[in-house]
């Protein structure tokens, strides 16, 4: 999301206007750090109850997410699957070499097809959680940023349990 703020920078210096854009990056730079560091609350893996997925689907997501060439979201999940089924979005730009002022509308889309193939062709439940998901913070209303994405949490279970 780009917002933009205009500054009369006439009359000044171009050491003012040098450190005007200083200012500008450093506030950016908080700003990324403070919302990277956001605790995030994610249900407990441990205690999931299953609503559908197998091992053999999760696979077949990884499968469809590598032919898709969905080399991001595959590398996210993974990653977050390492990371007790959480990846923030910090780490997700940086794995991804995102530019900071990079969007991550539909990024969950992806998944949401590979869900709906399964459901269709290979008894994957239609009632099954979404492979992985945008978190909020629950304090704000309206449009914000995701804090992150997190995969479900019978995902994380299975993938645990497995070895």
């Amino acid at each position: 999301m780009t917002d933009t703020i205009t500054f009369d920078i006439s009359g000044l210096s171009p050491e003012a206007v040098g450190y005007l854009t200083q200012v500008v990056a450093d506030l950016r730079t908080a700003d990324q750090e403070l919302t990277d560091h956001v605790d995030v609350e994610l249900p407990d893996w441990r205690n999931a109850v299953s609503t559908g997925w197998t091992l053999d689907h999760v696979e077949q997501l990884r499968r469809e997410l590598a032919v898709g060439r969905k080399d991001v979201q595959l590398a996210a999940f993974d990653q977050a699957l390492q990371q007790d089924g959480y990846i923030s979005r910090g780490d997700l730009y940086a794995l991804a070499g995102y530019d900071q002022d990079r969007r991550l509308n539909n990024w969950t889309t992806p998944f949401r097809k590979a869900v709906a193939r399964m459901v269709a062709e290979d008894d994957l439940p239609e009632s099954a959680a979404l492979p992985m998901e945008p978190v909020y913070r629950d304090d704000v209303s309206g449009y914000q940023q995701a804090l992150g994405f997190q995969v479900a949490p019978e995902i994380v279970k299975l993938m645990n349990e497995q070895g």
